[in-house]
């Protein structure tokens, strides 16, 4: 997120110093992809929204090779693939607001359920510490996507991505090129610019693959508007769906670009969201009923088109927002009091719905029901999450307005059924509404046929078998 700039100022007392930054809102941290200036006074990071956010948000495109967006039949994906696609941004170095509190944080982790993290390469030798929190998060299991920060120069970044590489062998799963590089510029071998982003790029992706630490992480692409193209694994792109639209049209255009690229790769969303600010900030916002329907819609998108790693923007408001007046302190799937929004209620029933735990899930393969829908004339998207063998989730959602932006509240949306007809006879049907409770909103019998009410969100069918 293009949030925040940086600012070198010239250091005395450190702890007088620090108090002033706390009182004036500035934090001693890192943000994901900003520049971090080698220089010898303490760093500071000022919250700034940049109007080139917006730009950035809702023009950026990227792609997968995987997947086609309103395909007729339904795909099937298991379980621990589904989970293992989706990550949300955190920003663990912050020494000041909600994320200083390391705790709290896994707590809130643990209780989405996401594991995949996006944050910026851990230095330790930022003031503050922060740089050291990041090994608790390990420990406690979490993997990163670390994005690198090219002002630093390569050699101490890839130091810095070989240490703990070395102190936790499986917590990296992602080296991600610069962050969007049109909010801040690269400079690299004397040049300053989009050619010298690329050539960072280049340098970057080499020096990954001449790691024996690193050359098994998949190296993602920078993030520009325009966009840049450099060596990577994986594409990568930034989006945000403007003024409460569905998520469809802006997932849709980074499938078809990737395929016009021509790369032969597949893409990651390390950066997407809807923030709850109603009617204001730069491309509009939503109430939390609203950013929970629209977020589970996204991961939907996403992962029915195939993208390998979804990104939500971001875990936590982290700063209070006394005027309500920044949306950057209103991504947040928990508030700033660390209450978990409806968004984060509704991911984390999703999540444990299709969860299988640490069984084995390849014995579900050739299992899956074969299963019919029939909906009207509403357009109706679905995915089936196979589970342990003895258990399957179809998820069916549809992408009808539910956000007037002019009047900045929900539209209703009238209950359309869609009818279920499987090719066996399943032995018990769980109806889950993920916006309401994990628990069922329905459980039905013996047999193979189910109707449930599409009402402007995902709904969950948990088959069982005989």
């Amino acid at each position: 997120m293009t949030d925040v700039h940086w600012r070198i100022m010239a250091s005395g007392d450190y702890l007088r110093f620090l108090s002033t930054i706390m009182r004036s809102r500035l934090w001693t941290s890192v943000i994901v992809g900003t520049s971090v200036l080698g220089m010898g006074g303490a760093v500071v990071a000022q919250r700034t929204l940049h109007d080139q956010a917006s730009v950035l948000a809702q023009n950026t495109t990227a792609g997968t090779t995987a997947g086609q967006l309103g395909a007729n039949q339904t795909q099937a994906i298991e379980s621990r693939d589904f989970l293992d696609r989706i990550g949300v941004n955190t920003h663990i170095h912050y020494t000041d607001g909600g994320y200083a509190n390391v705790e709290k944080v896994i707590d809130a982790l643990k209780f989405v359920g996401i594991s995949n993290l996006r944050d910026s390469v851990p230095d330790r030798s930022l003031p503050g510490g922060g740089g050291y929190h990041f090994d608790k998060f390990a420990d406690a299991g979490f993997k990163f996507d670390f994005v690198v920060s090219p002002n630093l120069p390569l050699a101490k970044t890839l130091s810095m991505l070989e240490t703990f590489a070395e102190a936790h062998p499986d917590a990296i799963t992602a080296i991600e090129g610069p962050n969007e590089v049109n909010n801040w510029p690269v400079t690299y071998n004397g040049e300053t610019g989009p050619k010298a982003a690329v050539a960072y790029q280049d340098a970057l992706y080499k020096a990954v693959k001449n790691s024996p630490r690193l050359e098994t992480r998949p190296v993602y692409n920078l993030t520009s508007w325009p966009e840049l193209i450099g060596k990577f694994d994986v594409y990568n792109a930034h989006t945000y769906p403007p003024k409460g639209e569905q998520p469809e049209a802006a997932v849709r255009t980074i499938v078809e670009h990737l395929r016009e690229l021509d790369h032969g790769s597949s893409a990651a969303i390390t950066e997407v969201g809807y923030y709850t600010l109603p009617g204001k900030g730069t491309w509009g916002g939503v109430d939390e009923a609203t950013q929970a329907s629209l977020s589970l819609n996204l991961i939907l998108d996403a992962i029915d088109s195939g993208i390998v790693k979804i990104y939500l923007y971001q875990l936590l408001d982290a700063y209070p927002d006394p005027s309500s007046s920044e949306m950057e302190n209103h991504f947040g799937l928990f508030d700033v009091g660390y209450r978990p929004k409806p968004a984060a209620s509704a991911i984390r029933n999703l999540i444990n719905t299709v969860s299988t735990g640490d069984r084995e899930t390849s014995s579900a393969k050739g299992q899956a029901p074969s299963l019919t829908l029939s909906s009207g004339d509403l357009k109706v998207k679905s995915l089936l999450v196979t589970g342990d063998g003895t258990s399957s989730t179809l998820i069916v959602w549809d992408e009808r307005k539910i956000w007037d932006s002019e009047k900045n509240v929900p539209v209703p949306v009238p209950a359309v059924d869609v009818t279920v007809e499987s090719d066996r006879a399943f032995s018990k049907v769980d109806i889950i509404d993920p916006t309401k409770a994990a628990e069922p909103i329905q459980t039905l019998g013996k047999g193979q046929s189910v109707t449930v009410a599409l009402e402007g969100h995902p709904i969950l069918i948990k088959f069982r078998g005989e």
